[in-house]
């Protein structure tokens, strides 16, 4: 018997998150988006980096009918984002503001890819729109002294009709 594709919109907007933040980002200062940007975690064989964002690979989903036709249910998706900065020697107001940095980046990204024309291509034809629902953020010292760091989680929902 021939395989059923998935309606779930979770694969395509965990790749689309990705690719966006990965190619598409323009970063503070200093962050490389190839090395600091990761899908799931990062290899714990290597180094951690100092400041990273990751999509992880978790979500909440629900559907509910929509209108009649082909395209008859609304697909409402959660997903999270992990963003850490570690740069030694930093005070706790800067850590903060290096923080929000992100976050506001991320934010602002994914405002802009609302609109039509800057719509995911893996989501554009069931693509409602997306947003940050929450920020989580935590300034806190670093581990074994050397400053203060910044982590937050970012909580990004997904509307879309299929």
């Amino acid at each position: 018997p021939a395989a059923m594709s998935s309606t779930s919109r979770y694969a395509p907007a965990w790749r689309a998150l990705f690719r966006i933040l990965q190619e598409e980002t323009v970063w503070p200062d200093g962050f490389d988006p190839r090395l600091g940007v990761l899908f799931a975690g990062y290899d714990p064989n290597r180094p951690a980096p100092l400041e990273v964002v990751v999509v992880l690979g978790e979500a909440e989903e629900d559907q509910d009918w929509a209108t009649t036709g082909q395209r008859a249910r609304d697909d409402r998706l959660q997903t999270s984002l992990y963003v850490e900065t570690a740069i030694p020697n930093r005070t706790a107001m800067q850590a903060l503001d290096r923080l929000e940095s992100f976050t506001v980046t991320i934010e602002n990204k994914l405002r802009d890819s609302v609109i039509p024309a800057n719509r995911p291509v893996e989501l554009v034809d069931t693509f409602l729109w997306w947003e940050v629902v929450r920020v989580l953020p935590d300034v806190a010292p670093l581990k074994g002294g050397g400053g203060y760091g910044g982590r937050a989680t970012v909580v990004v929902g997904l509307k879309s009709r299929i």
